[in-house]
């Protein structure tokens, strides 16, 4: 029985920042249940395993995808912001789509692209992908249930994801990569 357990009713992805710099050897546990939504929201439950890449080193656990550190992300700032997270987290030039989990990540698709090319990232119009086209509209989880799609896609497909998520004011992008059993 763990030491702690926490129930939110939503967690940002900014807690995956803050639990990266702390140096503790531990897994956490991410159950995601988002229920009666009714009109507001769907439905969606999913479950994560988390922990930083020393301890699965440590520990030889594997791990067939990896969420980067998210990056808080002002959209009001975004082509400036979108340039530093590329300059940062270069691994995100190499990924095969975007996934973004709602429509409003429309309203960026051309700096995204335009910011992107110039980077090297090969992103095709056609590989936008959309957790709300497919799960319906997202709600206070929709981070974390894009987390959890992203990392399935990444372990059926092996292609790197970037990833963009949202929960009401907050906007996060990050990378979603294949990982390495043997790393």
């Amino acid at each position: 029985v763990p030491d702690n357990i926490e129930v939110t009713p939503d967690f940002s992805m900014g807690w995956v920042d803050e639990r990266l710099k702390q140096p503790v050897l531990t897994v956490d546990l991410i159950l995601v249940i988002q229920l009666n939504g009714g009109n507001a929201y769907s439905d969606g439950l999913a479950a994560l395993l988390l922990t930083s890449d020393d301890v699965a080193q440590k520990y030889n656990l594997p791990h067939p995808a990896r969420l980067l550190r998210p990056m808080s992300l002002d959209i009001n700032k975004f082509n400036d912001e979108f340039t530093l997270f590329l300059e940062t987290q270069t691994a995100a030039c190499r990924t095969a789509r975007v996934l973004g989990d709602c429509y409003h990540w429309e309203k960026i698709a051309a700096p995204l692209m335009t910011i992107g090319n110039q980077y090297g990232a090969g992103w095709e119009p056609s590989g936008r992908m959309l957790l709300e086209k497919w799960c319906g509209i997202p709600g206070p989880a929709a981070p974390w249930l894009l987390t959890a799609l992203a990392a399935d896609l990444v372990c059926l497909g092996n292609d790197s994801l970037l990833t963009l998520f949202s929960s009401g004011e907050e906007h996060f992008i990050s990378t979603v990569t294949s990982g390495n059993q043997n790393e």
